[in-house]
Order: structure tokens, then sequence, then C-alpha cells
């Protein structure tokens, strides 16, 4: 079995995430992915500038959140707390209608 350096797990993990829809348009800070991958600052920023040069983020701006590209690939838009409870996306629902 072939290890996985620590980088390779967090690129990994940000890739499922993002394709799974976990982020709809931007990613959240530094401070908070670190958190919850429980990996430093350098780790991200590595890891994030992989993901970029993959497509699947934008290029990051100066105090801004780093926008996903991938984001226009989900047939269901919303979180995924809300694709779990089969919430429809915003566009579709009926609140106030009526």
């Amino acid at each position: 079995m072939k290890w996985k350096t620590k980088l390779t797990q967090v690129v990994d993990t940000l890739r499922s995430l993002l394709l799974a829809g976990e982020w709809q348009e931007a990613l959240p800070g530094y401070r908070n992915l670190g958190q919850i991958l429980e990996v430093s600052r350098p780790t991200i920023e590595k890891a994030l500038a992989e993901l970029t040069a993959e497509g699947l983020l934008a290029e990051a701006e100066i105090g801004k959140r780093r926008k996903i590209l991938v984001a226009h690939h989900f047939k269901n838009p919303g979180s995924r707390l809300e694709r779990r409870m089969k919430i429809p996306p915003p566009d579709q629902r009926e609140f106030g209608r009526g």
C-alpha cells in the first residue's frame, strides 16, 4: 500500500468536497479550511494551488474568497444539506407565491 502525503490527502479531500457540491460559489477562508481539515495554512495554500491548476478553482484575489469554477456542473444547485432534504433550488421554490 502506498502512503499518501498530507498534501495529497488534503487535495483529494477538497476535490471530493468540491465535486460533491459542499460549497457552491466560494470556499471558506484559509483559517476555516485549516481548522476543518486540521492542517496548516501553507498546506491549504499548496492544495488550493493544485486545485486551481486543475481548473476547479479560480485564481486567488487579494481580500476575496477563492471562487469555485465547477459549481455550474451540478444539476441541482443548493447546499449539500438542501439536497439531502430535497429542498428545491432558490429559483424553483414556491415561497410567497399564490
